[in-house]
């Protein structure tokens, strides 16, 4: 009885709503839906003019955030001043959404408001990365050095986040690795969509084999240079970050492994088979005391020499513990190796797999 009446009252707020003109499932109609040519584009206008005032007295972050997406969605040019004041916000949304919409609408007015984003040390990385988007959208000739140096400052701090963080790291803050990543996917877009490409280019071969410059930045332009642009100028580098990425750097190791391998790298071969052997990147047993104590995580690492030297770092217990109390540890090297294989596969060395390791066939 009560499904029956339940059943008839769905029906009946479908029927209201269909008589409403409410239409569940319709797409999302448009502003102008209905409105061609010189009125269509005169509503809009009226509509932009509304949200800009709208934008300068609200105060609540999360409508201010709504309508710098609206603005960004209708590429409104005469809105860019106002949304440029969003990027000073205290609240991270309204920032994020202005950075977005300013790339969105590609005004060459906002470049030095959104530089001076992507250089604020004090903002978040996904503030900056989010500028760094935009300012490859828009496209400026200044660009490229701000872009060169945001990568570089995240590199540079990469130690500093290595000894706060020790492996295996939290989603927050991100690994070093991802951010790395995201700032050099963001350079290579805007290389891409540039008509200086290959002056670009040269500039980042020259600063990659600039060796006062710190070296995760250098070993990250020699990833981009090869993988993106085979550029065969980026091999000695790779074997340098093959050899002496630092602690823990298997990404870093793997990829230009591989990178190597698809280059046809021969001058590689004695390398790629010290990595089959990689222990380096292993993370040793975590030994633990009572609860609520502090234990430590023994480390093996490799110095320049090639000398295996035996760590200990003291870390939280309790972040590294399993549902079942058990403690937990990563290992890196096995991406090493696997890569490693696989390049020497290519370069035509005989090579055995059995499981995952890769053994030279004599």
């Amino acid at each position: 009885m009560f499904k029956q009446r339940l059943n008839k009252g769905i029906a009946c707020l479908m029927v209201l709503g269909l008589l409403a003109g409410i239409g569940w499932g319709e797409p999302k109609r448009t502003l102008t839906e209905g409105i061609k040519g010189t009125q269509a584009r005169e509503v809009q206008a009226i509509e932009i003019k509304r949200m800009i005032k709208e934008l300068s007295e609200e105060e609540a972050p999360h409508i201010k955030a709504r309508i710098i997406e609206d603005l960004g969605d209708l590429k409104a040019k005469e809105a860019v001043s106002e949304i440029i004041k969003a990027l000073q916000d205290k609240e991270w949304t309204a920032k994020w959404k202005a950075c977005d919409a300013l790339g969105k609408i590609g005004d060459k007015k906002a470049v030095s408001a959104l530089i001076e984003r992507l250089e604020d040390k004090k903002e978040s990385w996904s503030i900056r990365q989010k500028s760094a988007q935009a300012l490859a959208n828009i496209g400026a000739p200044e660009t490229f050095n701000a872009l060169i140096k945001a990568l570089q400052y995240e590199c540079e701090i990469e130690r500093k986040r290595e000894d706060m963080y020790p492996p295996p790291r939290h989603d927050y803050p991100p690994p070093d690795e991802y951010v790395e990543r995201e700032f050099a996917e963001v350079l290579k877009n805007f290389i891409e969509a540039s008509e200086k490409k290959d002056v670009y280019i040269s500039s980042l071969i020259k600063y990659m084999n600039d060796k006062s410059l710190n070296n995760i930045f250098r070993y990250r332009l020699s990833l981009l240079l090869a993988g993106e642009w085979k550029i065969k100028d980026s091999i000695p580098v790779l074997i340098e970050t093959l050899r002496n990425a630092p602690f823990p750097r298997g990404e870093l190791r793997a990829a230009s492994a591989y990178l190597l391998g698809e280059l046809g790298a021969k001058e590689a071969i004695p390398y790629l088979k010290e990595a089959l052997k990689d222990n380096y990147l292993t993370s040793g047993r975590l030994v633990s005391e009572d609860l609520g104590k502090e234990m430590k995580k023994h480390i093996y690492e490799r110095t320049p020499d090639g000398k295996t030297i035996f760590s200990a770092r003291i870390i939280k217990k309790e972040r590294w513990r399993n549902a079942e109390g058990r403690v937990v540890y990563r290992e890196y090297s096995y991406n090493v190796r696997n890569a490693a294989g696989s390049a020497l596969q290519k370069l035509g060395v005989k090579v055995e797999r059995k499981g995952n390791e890769y053994r030279v066939v004599e």
